[in-house]
Parts: structure tokens; C-alpha cells; sequence
């Protein structure tokens, strides 16, 4: 048995032998150049590249020019550039005239991106063949030069054949261009018949010709094909996709009898994904079901795809399961689903399984997870992702952008200013996304300031769109009818951003003006209206919103989706009028109609350290009893701080035993709030985000609870304040007083002279810029501190407090702290003017003298804020004290100094960041300007009294019947009937059927007799500085009949300051004491003209918005983003960071 097993192995090796003999006898006996080729030809046929080049390097010397093409294909095949550049140095002169080689070398250097050497190669072949004009059109197409074919199309001397064709109509699709169109129509009306019946040739044909929108030619020539492949299909209902036409894109695919292949599948997929109504799911449903059991991977992440859009999450969840090799596409097309179907959080579980299954990142994903970051808005999230990125693909240009867009839907604008710097050369995406970024944050100026930096060239359609946004966020309404009026394209999409502008500000009439301008030349567009609507909703105007939602109705019958997003927005109006009823029943019936979901509002925190999200009245959480507790015991806490809910925010009827209360506290911004505070311990920084508009009541409860957690530090330094001013008043301590003025008097300014000679001494070089630096405002932080201290004393209009600086009663002596901040204002606004003139000789102001500026310039503004804080409440006496001070000549001085910094600094770019110092310290003046008029109305008390009502009070009670009411309300004579059946709907009616007509004048009379008092006042001191100014005609046009009734109640505000009149007199009296010593009169009347319009638009833009937060808050609001800063009950300090997207 072992002798026969020896025989077989010995066999074996002998077998071994023999064949290793044959085939180095083969090689050996390869003789000729054709048996070479032959051999190659095989090896490369058998996929074995690297045995054929070492073939072709052993045998170079029987080589021909069939050979060595051949030999470069093969380098192209295994991805060998460098053996490819070897074999083409070794080439001889003649070699490189051979139209294959040429053609094969074209190839070769196109799948290298080295098309530096293919054109030169090109560019040298005189007798080019369709061949290598085929190779060559081909590699610029794929390296993204299309253009270049079309300059290199002229050196064809020949007709091109249908492989040229179809590349020439794929380049044309590509670039879809006039000139592209205009060469593709040529060529198809040039093209031989021969060719007219080529499947192949066609088929581009249909798909360059959809690509132009040409969609009837391209119908025209389907139909003439007489036999249709089941790619003709394919291209025919990719058009239709492409161009919007997803319906008959369905139409025809019902019609094909062929076998589907996967392009067809997918193309199907795409339509059904797009359109996503009852007959595409019908449709792409079926489709999935009897799709052969031999698909591939790309198909299924196609149906991922489709039932995601579907909002079938569970189905595309199990196709998913179902993959067994996952690609980073699987994964992507499921996380981006997640966020279309507002589910992003589960995008970070996806994430730690592709990093469980060592599945790298791409560019792709990236860009999807830095969306679902967008979406969240959450700032931890955000950070951890970056971190997951690799740094070669954050630097990205389009990863860059996207980030950018990231952390400003966060609030984090810093980091994103910080991206768009890092970036050396800014394209116009990257500019985009900062200029949508700053609108986003409220920031309109920051936006509209990088727009005008922009190169215009950069500009297209997506910039006018973000920067008319942001001058809409921020209620920019002058700055984007400039902007709007400068475009010279007005497309759909720009009207309708300015159509939003106007609409945030209530000016439907020049609003629906616009649209209906645009819609002479243009067919109506839906989101046009929808803005309308929106701006209509917030308004509360119930037959306007009627109105533009029928039109809608029947000029876009077919947008469903939108039109349930407009019944919602018009059942909530009716809602916070209190028609629960109609609002029910309307969206009831709209909503059957439609046959569309309404889409939940979701909240999103991550309080837990994982994000959870809340929708309304969810009772899906496990830890609802202790939410809702919290919930009731915030309530609780603010309502004691004066928090009333707003019933306008419930928008569905109450149920049995439910209180406005209970049906505000289900909704799920409160719910995510109590959620963190639930947490033990609980969060130093607490973020939610919305995926709709933040309710509005549950924003002011959020206020509160800011409020009411700042008491637990704030609380004591309030109660500190109030013993020290207990102790101060029971001591008669004037000592404290005496001790402040002095050092306000001790308070250093700028010194010129010490100015001067830091400068020279710097110039000869002894160095004493450091001695300077401690002489010159060395004491600044001390100075803002002080001041800063005296403000708090007064914060929150702390009356008593804001009178005792003024007027320490009981005390021996007495110091007027008011009028030592005023003192000091001076010595500063003088030191202030020394600067000026030093300057006002040189061109620029240098590095040293900016530093400088700057120190005088934050010191002004905070006296500035002392000051307003002085007086805000009011406080009358204070507001009297200053006006007899020498306030009015450091005010003189700094309008004089603003006048001509401005002129200068504005006219040199270099100074841009100077000029907006003064900018912010003209506000903070500004605003301390206003405050002297808080509450001076005089002669306005009798003004609307309830003296009209005590005739009916007969019992005198207080009471009178509505008969009696309306009666009272016709003898005002200002009042229409309309009026009158409106206010009676606001008047609560007792249990006996009477009116408390005393508290309807302190709930309504009085409040607008203020307001309307206060702008009757306003608007009548500007229109005697200003007569000709148009826009404040307008508005004094449209207040005509408040304004004349008011009239016989007004009188002068007189402010006096030394002996001269300053609120009307001193504006002549200070212009004549300037125009003696300069020549700069008209430039000086422009500008204090200018100044009285700021304060205009200030108090209009206060008007319209009906806002009066503070400026931080108002600057980080806006439309997607939204922060407040939050400290949690009996824990340290923390942040809250609430948003919508």
C-alpha cells in the first residue's frame, strides 16, 4: 500500500515538472510580436494584468504598436500609473503617432485626472480619428470639464459617429447651458438617419433633451422608436422626475411590459420617494414586494429611501435588518431618513453601530450626520459629531459649509464665524451659509455688513434669498426694500423672502400689492402665500387669514401637504380669538378633505446624557409622573411671580375638568423643561429644541422660571440693596454719598498732553509707551465698575433707591449723586473732543490712537446706561434733575463729535470696526434720550376718563348694564359700531349682567390712552423737525385720526438747561453756537436730523413687533433659533437654550 502511495506522489511531482517545462517552453517559444499579442491578449482576458505587463516587459523588444497599447490598457486596468508612465518614456517618436496607442494613452491619462497631458497629446495628433475624439471627449467629461469639449468639438473634420454622438449628447446634459443647447439641437438635427434608428444613440438623446426641459421633443422621439428598450424607459421617466412630472413618470412605468432591470427599479423608486402620495406608495409598495430575491444592495437602500419618504419608518427599518453586508450608503440612506421623518436622535445609535462594525465615515455620512446635528440644535451633540469627522474631510469645502449652517441653527454663531474665517478661499456657498447663519441668530446688520463685502460676482440668487431673510428676522424693513430694489432679477423665490419681510411686520396691504405685481408676468406661487398667511396668523386677523386661505385653496388645489400646514396655522387663529368650536370643526373638515397627517410638534433634550423627545401630552415616558409634577410645581412658583397664562395658545377646546392651565402644561417644550429639572443633579446647561414654532406662552413661562431661578442669587442681592439702603436712611450715613462723588471726581479721563508725549517719545524711540498706557484712562475697568455699581443699585425701576442718590432726606448734608455721573460725563465727552481735534487734521487714526478711542468710548457707554438707569421707571425727579443739569452741553458735544467721526471713519475701510464704537455709544445715548421722556405727558390725565360711564352709574357701584355700555361708548363719537361690538366681546360680564366699567378703563382705556398719548407726542415733535420726511408722512397720514383727536390735549415738553430752552430751542440755539465756530452747517442738520429718525424708527420698530426685550435677547432671537439663559431651583448656576427649527 505505501509503494502504491510513493508511485501516485512521485507522478505528481514528475506531473509538476512537465507543466512548469511546457510554459517556460512557451515563453521561450514565443517568437514573434503576433504570438506575443496573442498571449497578452489572453492573460488580459483572463483578468491576469500583472502577469500580461510582466510579459510584455520580458518581451519589450518583439513589441508593436498593438502591443504597447494594449500594455497601457492593462497599467489603466490594475491602477499602475507610474508602470503606465514608464511604458509611454520608453516609447519611440513613431510609436507616439499611432492613432491606438494615442487613444489608449488619452484613456490612460483621463482615469488619472492628468488632463494637463492628455489635451497636449491631443492637441499634437493632426489626423484625429473618431476614436481618440470619442477617448478625449470622454475624459473631460468625466473630469468635469465639459466645456472644453465643446472648444475642442471644432477640430473635428469629420462627422461623428454614434459612439461620439452619445458622448456629445451625455456632455450637453451635463452642462444643459445655452451653448450646450444650442450645439445638442444641432447635432440632432444633423444627425444621420442611419442613426435614427440606434437604441443607444437615442436613448441619450432623450435624456440630453429632458435635461433642457425640452420634455416634447423628448416625447417626440420616444415615440419614434419602434422597438423600446428598457432603458429608453428608464431615461423617459428619469426625465419626468427631473422635471417635475413624477405623476407621469408613474403613468408611463405602468405601461412597460419588459423585465425591470435595477436602474429601472431604482428610477421607480425615486418617483415614488417624490411624489409620496396614496398611488406612489401603492405603486412603489407593490414594486417592493415583487422584486426578484437576487437584488443588490443599492436597490435596497433605494427602498429605504422611498419608505422613508413615506414616513413607513418600521418597513425601512426592516429592509435595513435585512441587509447582511451594510455599506456606509445603507447607513446613510437610513440616518437620513431618521431625519426626514423627525427622528434624528436615532442617527447617534446608528453611528456607534457603524463604529461597533469599523464602517469609515465618507463625506456623505458626514454631511448627513452634521443635518441631524442641525436638526437637534443641540450643542453637545453637535461637538461630539465634529469630533467623529476626520480632520481631512472637515476641511471640506462643502463639510466647512455645512458646519457653518450647524452651529448657527444652535446658537453657537462665534463657531461658525470662526469656520467661515478659517476658510482661505470663501466661495459662495461659504459666504451663503454666514449670511443665512447671522439672520438666523437675529443678527440682520452682521449680515447685511458681509453682504456688501461680498464680490458681486460671487452673488447669485441663494445670497439675495439669506440676506432678505435676515433683514426679516430682525425687522430690517428699510434696509431689505434697499436690498430688494437693488437685485435686478426678482425671481419667485426673492419675492417671496421680501413677501415674508412684510408680512413679519404686518404690511399685508404692500405685502399682497407685491404679489400681486409678481403674478402679472408670473404664475401664483404658493409660498408666496403661505408667508402671507403666516404673518396674518401672529396678527390674530381672522377674516384676512379666511381670504388668502381660500385663495390658496383654489389656486393650489394640489398641494396638499402645504395646504394642511395652512389649515393649522388658521385653526389655531381661531383658537387664540377663542372660536374653539369653529376651530375645531374647520380643521376637522379641511383635514378629512386634504387626506393628509398633520405633523407632530416634537421637543428634543439631552438632559439624561442621551436625547429625549417629547411630543404633546406624551404619556409614553417612563418617569410622566414626576414630569407633570414638575411641570404643576413650576407653574406653581411662576404664577406667584405674576405669570398669567395666555389662553390664546390653547388651540383645541378645554375638556371636562381641564383648566387653561392643565392644557398648556401638556405641551412638550414644558414637558422637556420639567424632564431636566427632574434630574438629580440637575444640568449645568439645559437646551431644547423644537421641530415647529415655539408656543408662545410657554416662552413667557420660560421667562419666568428665568426669573424666578436668577432669585436664588439674585434674590439676596436684591435683599442685600434693600438693607443697605434701610441702613443708609436709619444712620443719615452721607459718608458712603460723600465717598462715591469723590471718587467720581477722582475718576481719570483722557489726557491729551500725556497722549502727545508718549507719542513722540515712541518716535525717538525711548520707550514710555508703558507709562502713558498707566496715566491715560489707566483706571477704566474701575471706572466701568463703579458706574456699573451705581446702575444696579437702581435695577428693576428701584424707585426709592434711584431717588435717595439724588436726595439723601434727614441727612446733615446732601450729595446728588445724579448730578456727579453727570459732572463726569462732561469731563469726559471734553476729553472726548481733544481726541477729535488731535485728529481731525490726519487721515487715519493709527493703532495706538484706536486703543485709546476705544478705552473713552466703552467708559461713555456705561455712564450712558447709569444714567438711563437713573431715570427709567420713571423716576420724575431724576428725569427733572437732568433736565436742569449740564447733561444737554455733554450731549451738544458728543452729536457734534458723532457728526464728524462719522463722516471721516465711515469713508475708510480701515476704520469700520472704529465707526461701530461710536455707533453703539450713539444707541446707548439714544435710548438714554427716550428714557427723559418716559411718562412726561402732561395734560393727558382727562384725556379718556370713566366719567363717560358714571352718568349711567346709577347705584354707584361701578357697574352698568351693556345697553348702557354702548350707549356711553356712542357718545365718545370716535367709536364705530364694528368698534364697539368688539370691545364688548373683551368685557367680562358679571353673574347679574353688568359691566365693571372701572376695571374695563384700567384694563383698556388707559393703557391705550398712554400709548396713543406717548406717539401722538412723538410723532408730532418729529414732524416739526422734519416736514419733508416721507416716511414719517406715511405714518403721521395713516395716525390722522388719533392724532387730530389728541390734539387739543397736547403740549410742550419743555427740558431746560442753564437758561436756554433745549427740547425745541436748543436744536437752533446749538446749531447757531456751531455754525459760528465751523462750516459744516448742512452736514450738522443732516445729521441731528438723522438722530431724531433713529429715535423714529426705534419707536416704530417697538410698535410693530410689540417686543421690549432686552438687547440680548432680541439679538439672539429669531426665527429658527431662540436662548435664555436659566438657573434651576436650589442648584448651582445653569443654562437653558431653547429653539425651533
Amino acid at each position: 500500500m505505501s509503494i502504491i502511495k510513493n508511485n501516485i506522489n512521485l507522478i505528481f511531482r514528475c506531473h509538476r515538472l512537465l507543466s512548469t517545462h511546457n510554459k517556460n517552453d512557451k515563453k521561450n517559444i514565443i517568437l514573434s510580436s503576433t504570438q506575443l499579442n496573442t498571449a497578452i491578449k489572453d492573460l488580459i482576458a483572463a483578468k491576469k494584468y500583472k502577469q500580461a505587463l510582466d510579459l510584455f516587459d520580458e518581451k519589450f523588444e518583439i513589441c508593436n504598436d498593438y502591443t504597447i497599447s494594449m500594455a497601457i490598457n492593462a497599467c489603466s486596468l490594475i491602477n499602475d500609473y507610474n508602470r503606465g508612465i514608464r511604458i509611454q518614456k520608453q516609447l519611440q517618436s513613431n510609436s507616439l503617432k499611432n492613432n491606438y496607442i494615442q487613444t489608449s494613452l488619452i484613456r490612460f491619462y483621463s482615469q488619472y485626472h492628468d488632463m494637463d497631458n492628455a489635451i497636449r497629446l491631443f492637441s499634437t495628433i493632426t489626423n484625429k480619428s473618431s476614436y481618440i475624439c470619442t477617448a478625449m471627449f470622454k475624459g473631460l467629461k468625466n473630469n468635469n470639464m465639459p466645456e472644453k469639449v465643446f472648444d475642442l468639438l471644432d477640430q473635428m473634420t469629420f462627422k461623428p459617429d454614434n459612439y461620439t454622438l452619445t458622448i456629445l449628447f451625455n456632455v450637453c446634459a451635463q452642462v444643459a447651458n445655452d451653448r450646450a443647447m444650442k450645439i445638442g439641437r444641432k447635432l440632432l438635427d444633423e444627425m444621420p438617419d442611419d442613426y435614427r434608428n440606434n437604441n443607444i444613440v437615442l436613448n441619450s438623446a432623450i435624456d440630453m433633451l429632458m435635461k433642457f426641459g425640452d420634455v416634447q421633443s423628448a416625447e417626440r422621439i420616444f415615440d419614434s422608436i419602434k422597438k423600446k428598450d428598457i432603458i429608453t424607459y428608464s431615461a423617459m421617466i428619469k426625465g419626468y422626475i427631473g422635471n417635475e412630472m413624477s405623476e407621469k413618470a408613474l403613468d408611463l412605468f405602468e405601461k412597460i411590459d419588459l423585465k425591470l432591470d435595477d436602474v429601472t427599479y431604482i428610477i421607480v423608486f425615486n418617483a415614488c420617494a417624490k411624489l409620496a402620495n396614496d398611488r406612489a406608495m401603492k405603486i412603489g409598495k407593490k414594486l417592493l414586494d415583487n422584486m426578484p430575491n437576487d437584488y443588490r444592495n443599492i436597490l435596497l437602500n433605494s427602498a429605504i429611501d422611498m419608505l422613508m419618504k413615506f414616513g413607513d419608518v418600521q418597513s425601512a427599518e426592516r429592509i435595513f435588518d435585512s441587509i447582511k453586508k451594510k455599506n456606509i450608503i445603507s447607513y446613510g440612506a437610513l440616518m437620513n431618513g431618521y431625519n426626514i421623518n423627525s427622528k434624528p436622535w436615532k442617527c447617534f445609535k446608528i453611528l456607534e453601530e457603524m463604529k461597533q462594525q469599523g464602517v469609515v465615515l465618507d463625506e456623505h455620512a458626514c454631511n448627513i450626520l452634521i443635518g441631524t446635528c442641525s436638526k437637534i440644535g443641540m450643542i453637545r451633540e453637535c461637538q461630539y459629531i465634529i469630533d467623529q469627522i476626520p480632520l481631512h474631510i472637515q476641511n471640506l469645502k462643502q463639510i466647512q459649509t455645512s458646519l457653518i449652517h450647524m452651529w448657527s441653527k444652535c446658537g453657537s454663531i462665534e463657531k461658525a464665524q470662526n469656520i467661515f474665517k478659517s476658510v482661505h478661499d470663501q466661495d459662495i456657498m461659504i459666504y451663503n451659509a454666514m449670511i443665512s447663519g447671522f439672520g438666523l441668530n437675529g443678527m440682520g446688520l452682521e449680515a447685511i455688513e458681509l453682504y456688501r463685502k461680498m464680490p458681486n460676482e460671487l452673488q447669485n440668487e441663494i445670497t439675495h434669498i439669506c440676506v432678505l431673510n435676515a433683514c426679516s428676522h430682525s425687522g430690517l424693513l428699510d434696509q431689505a426694500r434697499n436690498i430688494f430694489n437693488e437685485i435686478p432679477l426678482k425671481t419667485e423665490k426673492i419675492v417671496t423672502a421680501m413677501t415674508d419681510c412684510l408680512s413679519r411686520l404686518f404690511l399685508f396691504d404692500e405685502a399682497e400689492k407685491l404679489i400681486d405685481e409678481y403674478e402679472k408676468t408670473n404664475s401664483p406661487s404658493f409660498i408666496m402665500y403661505s408667508c402671507l398667511l403666516s404673518g396674518v396668523r401672529n396678527n390674530r386677523n381672522k377674516k384676512l387669514s379666511e381670504k388668502i386661505y381660500n385663495r390658496m385653496k383654489s389656486l393650489f388645489p394640489d398641494e396638499k401637504e402645504g395646504l394642511t400646514s395652512s389649515v393649522i396655522l388658521v385653526s389655531n387663529l381661531y383658537s387664540s380669538v377663542g372660536e374653539h368650536q369653529q376651530a375645531k370643526e374647520f380643521r376637522l373638515s379641511q383635514i378629512k378633505e386634504l387626506g393628509k397627517k398633520v405633523k407632530a410638534g416634537l421637543s428634543w433634550t439631552d438632559g439624561s446624557g442621551e436625547i429625549v423627545a417629547f411630543s404633546a401630552n406624551d404619556n409614553s415616558h417612563p418617569q410622566l409622573a414626576e414630569i407633570h409634577d414638575e411641570v404643576n410645581r413650576m407653574t406653581s412658583e411662576v404664577i406667584k411671580l405674576g405669570y398669567k397664562c395666555d389662553s390664546s395658545w390653547v388651540t383645541r377646546e378645554l375638556r371636562e375638568e381641564e383648566t387653561i392651565e392643565s392644557a398648556l402644561g401638556g405641551h412638550s417644550e414644558r414637558l422637556a423643561l420639567a424632564f431636566n429639572f427632574i434630574q438629580r443633579p440637575v444640568p449645568d446647561f439645559i437646551q431644547i429644541t423644537k421641530n415647529l414654532r415655539i408656543c408662545g406662552d410657554c416662552r413667557k413661562l420660560q421667562s419666568c422660571v428665568i426669573a424666578d431661578d436668577d432669585d436664588d442669587e439674585g434674590a439676596e442681592e436684591v435683599k442685600s440693596f434693600q438693607r443697605m439702603l434701610d441702613y443708609l436712611k436709619e444712620t443719615k450715613d452721607v459718608e458712603y454719598f460723600t465717598s462715591l462723588a469723590t471718587l467720581m471726581a477722582n475718576c481719570s479721563v483722557f489726557d491729551l498732553d500725556t497722549f502727545e508725549r508718549c507719542i513722540k517719545a515712541e518716535v525717538l524711540g525711548v520707550g514710555s509707551k508703558e507709562m502713558a498706557g498707566e496715566k491715560n484712562l489707566h483706571d477704566a475697568d474701575f471706572i466701568i465698575s463703579l458706574f456699573r455699581f451705581c446702575q444696579l443699585l437702581c435695577e428693576g425701576h428701584n424707585l426709592e433707591f434711584q431717588n435717595y442718590l439724588r436726595l439723601q432726606i434727614g441727612s446733615s448734608t446732601n450729595v446728588n449723586i445724579i448730578i456727579c455721573t453727570v459732572d463726569y460725563l462732561l469731563s469726559s465727552q471734553e476729553s472726548l473732543m481733544d481726541f477729535y481735534w488731535h485728529y481731525s487734521g490726519k487721515e487715519t487714526i493709527d493703532a495706538y490712537g484706536k486703543e485709546n478711542l476705544c478705552r473713552v468710548i466703552i467708559v461713555a457707554k456705561q455712564v450712558f446706561n447709569t444714567l438711563t438707569e437713573y431715570i427709567q421707571g420713571p423716576c420724575s425727579q431724576n428725569q427733572l434733575a437732568l433736565a436742569n443739569s449740564r447733561l444737554w452741553d455733554a450731549i451738544a458735544g458728543f452729536f457734534y463729535i458723532f457728526a464728524h467721526m462719522q463722516r471721516e471713519l465711515s469713508q475708510d475701510p480701515t476704520q469700520i470696526e472704529l465707526l461701530h464704537e461710536f455707533m453703539k455709544l450713539q444707541k446707548d445715548m439714544i435710548i438714554m434720550l427716550l428714557s427723559m421722556l418716559e411718562g412726561n405727558v402732561l395734560n393727558g390725565s382727562n384725556l379718556i376718563t370713566s366719567e363717560a360711564f358714571q352718568e349711567y352709574d346709577i347705584n354707584k357701584d361701578g357697574f352698568i348694564s351693556p345697553k348702557e355700555f354702548r350707549r356711553a361708548m356712542e357718545t365718545q363719537k370716535v367709536y364705530t359700531n364694528q368698534d364697539i361690538d368688539y370691545i364688548l366681546n373683551c368685557v367680562d360680564i358679571n353673574q347679574d349682567g353688568k359691566i365693571d366699567f372701572m376695571e374695563f378703563t384700567e384694563r383698556f382705556h388707559n393703557p391705550a390712552r398712554d400709548i396713543g398719548f406717548n406717539m401722538a407726542v412723538l410723532l408730532t415733535n418729529l414732524s416739526e423737525h422734519m416736514p419733508h420726511d416721507i416716511r414719517l408722512q406715511r405714518l403721521m397720514d395713516k395716525g390722522k385720526s388719533f392724532l387730530s383727536y389728541l390734539q387739543d390735549h397736547l403740549d410742550r415738553i419743555e427740558i431746560k438747561g442753564g437758561a436756554d430752552y433745549i427740547e425745541r430751542e436748543s436744536k437752533k440755539t446749538f446749531l447757531h453756537l456751531v455754525i459760528n465756530e465751523t462750516d459744516d452747517k448742512e452736514k450738522l442738520e443732516q445729521f441731528i436730523n438723522f438722530c431724531e429718525d433713529t429715535i423714529f424708527e426705534m419707536q416704530h420698530a417697538v410698535a410693530i413687533s410689540g417686543e421690549e426685550d432686552d438687547q440680548t435677547y432680541r439679538r439672539a432671537k429669531s426665527s429658527n433659533i431662540e436662548s435664555n439663559i436659566v438657573h434651576p431651583p436650589t442648584c448651582k448656576p445653569m443654562k437653558l437654550a431653547l429653539s425651533y427649527s
